[in-house]
């Protein structure tokens, strides 16, 4: 063989090299500006979720000066769609009264019962019994039983509880028992009275207001009430909240509620165990739930502002 063929297959075989090398240095190359972009969308998509939590914060607070109560009429309740000049980096965010809620850590067993009577949940005098114990009541009525862990291998905390998922601890409740009344149910305010926004209230949760209280005169043997009073009340409330909101919680005032309606006059109104003792026009607790996207990209926040402290109480990135 020539030193010309030589010298050729040579310089074949170098640029063949070459030729790898360079296809192999830019799929490198390729593959690191994609990952570099991919880091950069998604610092940007955080950013743009941590954005919205302000945003929404800063709607709750502009509220909070503008009208003494909150409802679903108002601008926070209606979400939040920004776009940050490009149509492809923008953040979403959905704000959740959580005090249209029932408060799982402070309400009484009465109420705790017929939510679980609500979701159809077997045994619920005995989960109720079970969560009072969880959540660290005291008295003759929360029995041993209900505080025993120990087939489980751990202990009842008998302390408040943090949030709703931690529900499924508790003995009895099992993830579609959970699940069937989670929506229901909130864990804030952890003190106080916890009790129910009558302006952000779901049915569900009024339907479970009233016909506990009901059932709490009722066995107080208070005369003259009936379950028609309490269907009557209900009804009055849920037609009166689509019209408009209620601006306080003087219920025979803003119901039309007249003397010859003493039945369900006891049952909004009675000192003990009244619906109005269970039942605000204002809240402090939300839920934030915001959104950042860029391209494909998208970082997901979930917070728990308190209004009333002005601090986010829980902090959670997906």
């Amino acid at each position: 063989m020539s030193k010309k063929s030589q010298a050729l297959i040579i310089t074949i075989w170098v640029l063949v090299i070459l030729t790898i090398l360079a296809i192999s240095i830019g799929h490198r190359v390729s593959m690191a500006l994609r990952l570099v972009r991919y880091q950069r969308d998604k610092l940007k998509a955080t950013y743009l979720a941590k954005a919205g939590i302000n945003r929404a914060i800063s709607e709750l607070e502009k509220d909070a000066k503008d009208t003494a109560y909150d409802s679903l009429n108002e601008a926070w309740s209606t979400g939040i769609d920004y776009n940050k000049g490009a149509l492809d980096e923008k953040f979403l965010v959905h704000i959740i009264d959580e005090e249209r809620k029932i408060n799982i850590n402070t309400v009484s067993s009465e109420f705790i019962i017929s939510l679980l009577e609500k979701c159809a949940v077997p045994d619920a005098y005995k989960i109720a019994d079970n969560i009072c114990a969880w959540r660290g009541d005291q008295g003759l009525l929360i029995t041993e039983e209900a505080k025993d862990y120990r087939d489980l291998g751990y202990t009842c905390k008998a302390g408040k509880l943090n949030n709703a998922e931690e529900l499924i601890l508790i003995k009895g409740i099992t993830s579609n028992v959970c699940n069937s009344f989670k929506e229901l149910i909130t864990v804030y305010p952890l003190e106080g009275n916890g009790k129910v926004n009558i302006n952000t209230a779901s049915r569900e949760v009024l339907e479970i207001l009233v016909s506990t209280c009901f059932k709490k005169l009722q066995a107080r043997q208070i005369p003259g009430i009936t379950e028609n009073d309490a269907q009557a009340l209900l009804t009055r409330i849920i037609e009166a909240q689509k019209a408009g909101v209620f601006e306080n919680i003087d219920l025979p005032s803003s119901l039309g509620l007249s003397p010859d309606q003493a039945g369900q006059l006891v049952i909004a109104t009675d000192s003990l165990d009244g619906l109005q003792n269970q039942i605000s026009v204002r809240s402090e607790h939300f839920k934030i739930e915001s959104q950042g996207k860029v391209g494909n990209i998208t970082k997901n926040i979930t917070a728990i502002y308190d209004r009333g402290t002005k601090k986010i109480i829980y902090w959670h990135e997906n």
